[in-house]
Formats: structure tokens, C-alpha cells, sequence
């Protein structure tokens, strides 16, 4: 909450625009929905185990209440993480920010509650989750998909990406149930996966921030070869593009890869899905290209400052270096795992 706090006021910063005010006044009242879900859920946990320690209560989930208190606190994470259906904040808090604070709105608050959600999922081994994570992570992807494809603001865009990439994330884990050890190549997937994606979108919403300041719009449309005289930007888009799409030589490809594979096992179906949803999200990644590379008289050069190319071209060669070299952040992942998880 303290991390997500200080995102309602960074979208609310611009109120020459109405929406920006809408998007802001939804984000905080859809946080506060998951705030009360989750105070919810701890207080009737509580009031069963007399602790607020999951781990040493297992006993305590026999109770129905109990069940019903950690399924409410679950659905207060998935609401925090944007999984559709309870998604419908992030389009208009992503739209109505300005482009600068989506570096803070769409990585920070994100990582903070998924590395939640999956501390509180291993901290209750006995609960089998497994159909409550599928329908989650199959109306992500498929939804926020469509609805991908039917934008034309690009901060819309890519907050429904978000929601698709949470259904990818949601699809292994099923399994995340019993001793961690053993689920540890599972856990090393998931976040190698949500570490390429941050880095993208950051890359991403790092070359958006210079197109917002010349055009002072994020709609496809009235962008139009924005990007076809400024060759350095062009090649950062490109990385983050690819990346985000999973296309190789990129860590998005082997993220990708690794993790349907990894899940095979455990859910087909939903493997399936993700393959069809991203060989689909192709699209929209191609018409994000198409619209700014397209031959455009008018389009003019934007001045990027040292440090920003500097800070980008770091952030390219690490999503390409990934991508060439996965083994040594998973291995690097998988001793933080059982460092932050393994008392």
C-alpha cells in the first residue's frame, strides 16, 4: 500500500485532462476495494486462529471460514495484479497517467505484490488452487488479447498486455504447492519471465516519454512516423517490441519459451492458449511498429540527452544478453529464491 499510494497522485498530477482525474480516482478506489479485501480476510483469519501466521496455522484451513478469508485475501492480490475480470482499473489509470509515472505505476507496485501473492500461495500447501488460477489466467489472456487489439492509445495497449502477460504468469502455478525446493525451477521461470518483461516495459515506456513530450499524444493515429527520422529511439523500440512480443534472439522468446514449457505439464489447455494469444498479440506489436515507422514527411527529430541512450542501450544489451545467456540470471534467481523463501 505505501508503494501504490503515491501512484494515485502521480496520475491525478495532470489535471489539465479529465481523464487523467478519472483514471486516478479509479486506481484508488479499485486499491481500496483490495485494501478492505484483504483487512477483510486477515480479521477473519484472525478471529479463527487467534494468529496472523499462516505457515504455523495449517490446521485452521479445515474450517470453511478460513478457506473463504484466504480466497477473499487472494482475490485482493489479483486485483492489485490486474487479472481479468478484475482488471478493469488499469486501462484508465494507464491512460489518464502521464508517461513518465507509468514507469513507476506499471513496475514497482507490480513486483511488489506478485512476490506477495506467491509468498502467501507457498505459505498454504494444502489449499489446491489449481481451477481458481486457471480461470484467472485463461480470461487474462484471452481477454486482454481482444481487447489489445481493439485500441488505438497506446498506454491501453499496454496495460492490456500487462493483463495478458499476468494470465502467462498465472499458468504455473498450480504447482507452486508443497516444499519449495522442489518447486524452485518453477519459481526460477516465473521470475526470470517477470524480469524481462519489466525491462522491456521500461525500454518501452522510456522511448514513449520522448514521443509524448514532442507530440503531446499517445494515440497511434496522430503518430504516424514519429519514430522514422530518429534511428537510436527506433532501435530501442525495436528491443522492447520484440521483447514484449517473445520473438528471438530476445529473453522474451526464451522467458516465453521456458515457462509454456515448464507448464506443459501441469495445464495443456492454458499452454495452448498462451500460444495462440501470443502468436495473436503478434499484431498489435506489429501495428505499434507499423504506425511509427511508416515514411513520414512531417516527422521530426527528437533530441535524446546522453545519459538516456546511455541508460537505454544498457537496458537493450541486458534483454539481448538474457536472451543469449538465460541459465545465468535463472541460476542467479534460483539462489535468491531459496535465500528470500527457505527459513
Amino acid at each position: 500500500e505505501l508503494i501504490a499510494i503515491p501512484s494515485y497522485f502521480a496520475i491525478a498530477m495532470d489535471n489539465r485532462r479529465a481523464e487523467s482525474l478519472e483514471g486516478s480516482m479509479k486506481y484508488f478506489l479499485i486499491g481500496s476495494l483490495s485494501t478492505i479485501s484483504l483487512i477483510l480476510s486477515i480479521l477473519i483469519f484472525y478471529i479463527y486462529s487467534g494468529s496472523l501466521v499462516f505457515s504455523s496455522n495449517f490446521g485452521m484451513f479445515d474450517y470453511f471460514g478460513v478457506k473463504l478469508a484466504f480466497v477473499i485475501f487472494i482475490i485482493g492480490l489479483l486485483i492489485k495484479l490486474a487479472a481479468f475480470p478484475l482488471s478493469f482499473w488499469i486501462q484508465d489509470a494507464y491512460a489518464g497517467s502521464r508517461t513518465p509515472y507509468l514507469l513507476v505505476i506499471s513496475t514497482i507496485p507490480k513486483l511488489a505484490v506478485l512476490f506477495a501473492f506467491i509468498k502467501v500461495i507457498l505459505m498454504v500447501p494444502y489449499l489446491n488452487l489449481g481451477t481458481f488460477l486457471f480461470v484467472f489466467s485463461l480470461f487474462s489472456m484471452v481477454m486482454g488479447t481482444f481487447f489489445a487489439l481493439t485500441n488505438n492509445d497506446i498506454r491501453k495497449i499496454l496495460a492490456f498486455s500487462t493483463i495478458t502477460n499476468i494470465g502467462y504468469i498465472l499458468i504455473p502455478f498450480s504447482s507452486l504447492q508443497g516444499n519449495l525446493v522442489n518447486n524452485s525451477q518453477a519459481l526460477s521461470v516465473v521470475y526470470f519471465y517477470v524480469l524481462q518483461y519489466v525491462l522491456a516495459t521500461i525500454l518501452f515506456i522510456s522511448v514513449l516519454i520522448y514521443l509524448e513530450e514532442k507530440y503531446d499524444t499517445m494515440d497511434l493515429e496522430n503518430l504516424k512516423g514519429a519514430l522514422s527520422n530518429n534511428p537510436l529511439l527506433s532501435v530501442f523500440m525495436i528491443v522492447s517490441l520484440v521483447t514484449m512480443a517473445g520473438l528471438p534472439p530476445t529473453s522474451g522468446f526464451i522467458a516465453k519459451f521456458l515457462l509454456f514449457a515448464y507448464s506443459y505439464s501441469i495445464s495443456p489447455f492454458l499452454v495452448w492458449v498462451g500460444i495462440i494469444t501470443s502468436v495473436i498479440s503478434l499484431y498489435f506489436y506489429y501495428r505499434i511498429a507499423q504506425e511509427l515507422y511508416v515514411k513520414n514527411e512531417k516527422s521530426e527529430k527528437i533530441e535524446v540527452g546522453f545519459l538516456n541512450v546511455f541508460s537505454n542501450s544498457v537496458l537493450s544489451l541486458m534483454i539481448v544478453f538474457m536472451g543469449f545467456f538465460p541459465s545465468l540470471f535463472l541460476n542467479i534467481i534460483y539462489f535468491a529464491i531459496i535465500s528470500v523463501f527457505v527459513k
